[in-house]
């Protein structure tokens, strides 16, 4: 890598990080609907113990559009009737792997086809996703099948998966391999 790397934000890409005389895109998102991440907020301050995982509350229609008081009034109705059964639970690994699976996928998808129709302003980007499903997977077994199960990133050379204390690397010109795993100290997490 050349020194000095530069970094500034922009549209698209998001950042654009220059090293030397090189300059590569980084485009950043979520591998959950924001929606979701404020849904999880008002659950944690009502004390909803039970709560629905993002495919669950992703499949509700007016998810993307709710306001606070439609999420409030959603946890109330779930801290007073819960569902009976709700899947995948903690105790079903494979059906929670594929939901997992399939978040990080659609986050993947959503910001290809953006870029499909409006492309980029650099040559080269790699894409970053935030695991915010909120979804517990054993890293072992989503690393057998993260590659093969993903769609193709064509836009992105890389595409960067932060999960818990990894970084997972992809290469999207060789998707079926294993991602490559750095260990993210946890000072950086805070």
């Amino acid at each position: 890598m050349a020194f000095p790397v530069i970094a500034w934000p922009g549209e698209r890409p998001d950042f654009t990080i220059q090293t030397g005389t090189h300059e590569t895109g980084l485009e950043v998102t979520q591998a959950v609907d924001a929606s979701y991440a404020r849904f999880l907020s008002f659950a944690a301050r009502a004390g909803l113990t039970d709560v629905p995982d993002a495919v669950q509350f992703l499949s509700l229609s007016s998810a993307a559009s709710m306001s606070g008081r439609d999420m409030e009034a959603l946890v109330a109705r779930l801290i007073e009737h819960p569902p009976a059964t709700r899947l995948p639970r903690d105790d079903d690994p494979a059906a929670t792997l594929k939901c997992w699976l399939a978040l990080i996928g659609d986050a993947i998808t959503k910001k290809t086809d953006r870029y499909v129709r409006a492309p980029l302003t650099v040559e080269r980007c790699d894409l970053l996703i935030y695991d915010n499903t909120g979804l517990n997977v054993e890293l072992g077994s989503a690393l057998d099948m993260l590659g093969a199960s993903l769609p193709l990133a064509q836009t992105f050379e890389r595409v960067y998966l932060l999960t818990g204390a990894a970084l997972l690397e992809l290469d999207a010109a060789m998707p079926h391999a294993p991602p490559f795993v750095h260990e993210v100290p946890i000072a950086l997490l805070a």
